[in-house]
């Protein structure tokens, strides 16, 4: 019995043994896998970075060569610019002293016509200024006028508030001499009335 029990131990403990060493050979197994991956992601990766090296150099080339030719036509550009501002600066002279005659002309035709319309004017002016004199003239009667009228239409108001006071006092006394009229008489009834009876 004792020696099945140690038999059973060392086949307990030669199975731990050797679960162990399967384990770390699946741990090695994965390192090796690991490592062999990361190796030839490397190579990949290495092999991407150098084309890429490759294409920025390839590309750097034609950036240079398209910025040369880029320059070469904006410098034929600026030459053609200051070609045209040469032959537009000189069509400006040439139009700003054409300009200059016609203007000229046009002042001493403006100067001359004004120059007449002015001595018209002058007539116009006196003529108009004698007009005023009289509408003014005009103007004052017509204010005296208007304020002889304002006395008089104020003096009728006047008038007239009077005799609505004459009317309205006339009234009062007419309707208190009926009232006095109607009593007496109605009391006269009734004396005779009253002999009458007697």
């Amino acid at each position: 019995a004792i020696t099945d029990a140690k038999q059973r131990r060392i086949e307990l403990y030669q199975d731990k043994f050797e679960s162990i060493q399967r384990q770390k050979k699946e741990r090695k197994d994965a390192l090796d896998d690991a490592l062999e991956a990361q190796s030839v992601w490397q190579d990949q990766y290495d092999a991407e970075y150098e084309n890429e090296i490759r294409n920025l150099q390839n590309e750097r080339v034609l950036v240079k060569e398209q910025l040369k030719e880029e320059e070469r036509q904006r410098q034929e550009q600026r030459n053609q610019l200051e070609i045209e501002a040469e032959k537009l600066a000189g069509q400006l002279m040439q139009q700003m002293q054409d300009e200059k005659e016609a203007a000229d002309a046009d002042f001493l035709r403006v100067k001359d016509a004004k120059a007449s319309e002015l001595a018209g004017s002058m007539s116009r002016t006196k003529k108009a200024m004698d007009d005023i004199q009289v509408t003014r003239s005009n103007l004052l009667l017509v204010r005296g006028e208007l304020r002889k009228l304002e006395r008089v239409s104020k003096e009728n108001e006047v008038v007239l508030r009077e005799l609505e006071d004459e009317r309205a006092s006339f009234r009062k006394q007419f309707r208190r001499t009926f009232v006095v009229a109607a009593d007496r008489l109605t009391l006269k009834r009734f004396r005779n009335r009253k002999k009458s009876i007697d």
